[in-house]
């Protein structure tokens, strides 16, 4: 179905991918190899630039799954389909738009629960889970670049 759906996907994505390169020039940054090559020595950042450019990666890579979704389902169902999926899990969206790889499905069904995690922080909740932010910016980065693969080839398909 040939509709115009205005997004800001593009945006998100933009931001995302500049805050991974902050998070990996901050890492980067902190870290001197150890006399004899084995290991590095971590320099302590006071402003936490590292771990807070990984947070914007995973917020806005959020962003960016839940408006690529959107566009997804609107551009080859319809605009109402697409509102009538909005308030739907990540998973059950992708299985609607033909996505039904249960490892992929899992890793986004993690990756929501972390999103869910930092957005609506409680962290008196979740004491048993601790998550390193620059490795979860990492897999969410792995995360969106195969739903972006996998939907380019379902709209191949559909």
């Amino acid at each position: 179905m040939d509709q115009f759906v205005v997004s800001n996907i593009g945006i998100f994505s933009q931001i995302a991918e500049d805050a991974f390169a902050d998070m990996e020039q901050a890492e980067g940054k902190a870290r001197t190899p150890r006399l004899g090559g084995v290991g590095d020595i971590v320099k302590f950042d006071p402003q936490r630039k590292s771990f807070k450019a990984a947070l914007v990666y995973i917020t806005f890579s959020a962003m960016w799954l839940e408006a690529r979704l959107h566009v997804e389902i609107a551009e080859r169902f319809s605009k109402s389909k697409a509102r009538e999926f909005d308030k739907k899990k990540y998973e059950c969206r992708l299985k609607f738009l033909g996505v039904l790889d249960e490892s992929l499905l899992s890793r986004v069904h993690q990756f929501r629960l972390l999103r869910n995690d930092l957005v609506h922080e409680k962290a008196h909740c979740n004491q048993n889970t601790v998550h390193v932010a620059q490795k979860e910016a990492r897999k969410a980065r792995a995360l969106m670049q195969d739903i972006s693969r996998r939907l380019a080839d379902q709209s191949v398909i559909t």
